[in-house]
């Protein structure tokens, strides 16, 4: 009973990478019927290949968050072009995916068979991995998780949300901006894995719920390596790097060890407390929010987008648009903002995963199976053994996180874990209890924080924006969560500027209601050479903010010498 009581749920979160699988079986189910019933849009050719090859196809449905996994170990997004959408928008295209078919499918013409036809059923996944992503990270939603009648409505991240995922389903949508952006990441995150937790608990008979990865392979090609991932980034030379093909292996590994650290987090979470899939269910109910299927909708995106495509069709969609930037470096020179993929859960699952082997997954699906024996004379053995296990690895979960975001997405899940009968309203408030103010330079948000600067010096001052974490529709955070102006501390090359009234003015001022705007005065101009800003401020409850840190060099130009990756 509680399993069907809990199906309808699963279209209401985004799905992880228990479930990318799960979506490419059922569009390739959908698409063996619609074959069988006579849909002539159905690509017959395509469609055999990927029934040969079924599973490879159905676990290649996590292939392209390798990618994900990249950039939140390593920072680095210059292979996203390979996960996201052509232009980076609802109207962009999965357009490497399509490259990827592509390009099989070339040399399968060319009579030169470099690939086997596995290969072509990794590329599919990866292919179906991005489109159904698209509700996921582009469609437009608004503050109450519903899609917008137009598919392109552009998104103000305050009202109209860039994919479900990004909608703040969990922790809610009643923040400033700022404060939104700041968690937007966590909140991401727990949709993910509040998804696959309940997936891999009521989701069929547990087929889905496994570590295993199917990822490109390298062929030894005229003494060099090569892959079809490598070979198919070739294509867009000019506008991204290329995949190295010594990353390959690497790429996979990361992969693996994310997934089989998530699986570990799922069955921990429901180990220690079995009532936590029930918990989130009442929590977030469809019944309550009318939520669409959203699962469905990426099944029928799959279907529609892969297995009804012609072999020319899916060549016009592997090409970039004419309206891409060839030049290598366009003036002026810009950083272009990417959409960030995967979550802050990624580098905790993939050190979880490194950590510990694969096996105690399931430990704590079969607890009574389970033995621990230690100074070989004491033995442990089911739930009791497997209860010590799951301490062990919740200590290694807590010595794992070590930012403020990581902290507060651990203390959400802990309330959820360590209370009886828990409950969704009292885990977001230990969460929200918890967020941090955000402290911005001031300025137009648009340009950097080093033309800011300079048009600030150049006016004599220096302007930064404080933003609570205050949830605008409760009236307690309003109160708990304000500012408290008593705690600012701004300095400037070291000295509190407060201390110093005959170099420096400082000004606060409420804006929005609960804003601060602090405006630096200097009645002497900075000299040339080496400076740094400090600003610091807690909330009512005595929650500090994130400092605002900068180094920066004033000279014939103002340099951000440290700190600028933080920047709104």
């Amino acid at each position: 009973m509680v399993r069907l009581l809990l199906l309808p749920f699963f279209p209401l979160f985004w799905w992880g990478p228990l479930t990318h699988p799960y979506i490419n079986y059922r569009a390739l189910r959908q698409a063996e019927r619609e074959a069988a019933l006579g849909n002539p849009a159905v690509n017959r050719e395509l469609l055999g290949y990927l029934r040969r090859h079924r599973d490879v196809f159905i676990f290649a449905g996590n292939s392209a968050d390798a990618i994900a996994t990249l950039h939140i170990l390593t920072g680095s997004s210059v292979y996203d072009y390979a996960h996201n959408f052509i232009p980076d928008n609802a109207a962009g295209n999965p357009i490497f995916g399509y490259a990827l078919v592509e390009e099989w499918l070339k040399a399968q013409q060319r009579g030169k068979h470099l690939y086997p036809d596995e290969e072509l059923a990794v590329a599919c996944g990866w292919l179906a991995h991005q489109l159904a992503d698209w509700y996921a990270h582009y469609a437009p939603v608004d503050v109450h998780g519903q899609l917008l009648p137009d598919p392109y409505t552009p998104p103000d991240e305050e009202s109209i949300f860039p994919g479900y995922a990004n909608s703040h389903r969990v922790l809610g949508a009643d923040f400033h901006p700022e404060i939104l952006a700041q968690y937007r990441l966590v909140d991401h995150a727990l949709s993910e894995f509040f998804h696959d937790l309940l997936f891999a608990c009521y989701g069929g008979d547990g087929r889905f719920d496994s570590s295993r990865v199917e990822f490109f392979r390298n062929y030894r090609r005229r003494a060099q390596l090569s892959n079809l991932l490598t070979v198919t980034s070739e294509r867009f030379r000019g506008v991204a790097a290329r995949i190295l093909p010594e990353e390959i292996e690497l790429l996979r590994e990361n992969l693996r060890m994310t997934i089989e650290g998530l699986r570990l987090l799922v069955h921990l979470a429901t180990f220690l407390n079995p009532a936590l899939p029930e918990a989130i269910y009442r929590g977030v109910s469809p019944t309550v929010t009318g939520g669409p299927d959203y699962i469905g909708m990426a099944v029928e995106g799959v279907v529609r987008g892969l297995f009804c495509k012609r072999y020319e069709e899916i060549a016009g969609l592997a090409k970039l648009p004419p309206t891409a930037p060839w030049e290598v470096y366009p003036w002026p020179v810009v950083v272009r903002a990417v959409t960030k993929p995967g979550t802050l859960l990624y580098r905790i699952a993939h050190r979880l995963g490194k950590l510990l082997p694969g096996e105690v997954a399931h430990i704590f699906q079969n607890p009574e199976d389970f033995s621990f024996r230690f100074l070989k004379l004491f033995e442990l053995r089911g739930r009791m053994a497997a209860q010590l296990a799951a301490t062990l690895a919740a200590g290694k979960l807590t010595a794992l996180t070590r930012t403020e975001e990581e902290n507060a997405l651990l203390a959400f899940i802990v309330a959820l874990l360590v209370t009886p009968h828990p409950d969704l309203a009292t885990a977001r408030a230990h969460f929200r209890r918890l967020l941090q103010p955000v402290v911005r330079l001031g300025g137009d948000p648009a340009t950097s924080e080093a033309e800011r600067l300079t048009l600030m010096l150049n006016a004599g001052e220096i302007a930064v924006r404080i933003i609570p974490a205050v949830a605008r529709s409760d009236p307690a955070s309003r109160q708990v969560k304000a500012l408290d102006p008593a705690t600012l501390r701004f300095y400037l090359d070291g000295y509190d500027v407060r201390s110093e009234p005959e170099l420096y003015e400082l000004h606060l001022k409420r804006v929005d209601g609960y804003c601060l705007e602090v405006q630096l005065t200097l009645k002497k101009g900075l000299a040339e050479g080496f400076h740094r800003l400090l600003v610091k401020i807690a909330d009512a409850s005595g929650i500090a903010a994130q400092p605002l840190e900068r180094d920066f060099w004033v000279g014939t130009a103002v340099q951000m010498l440290r700190g600028s990756q933080n920047a709104w």
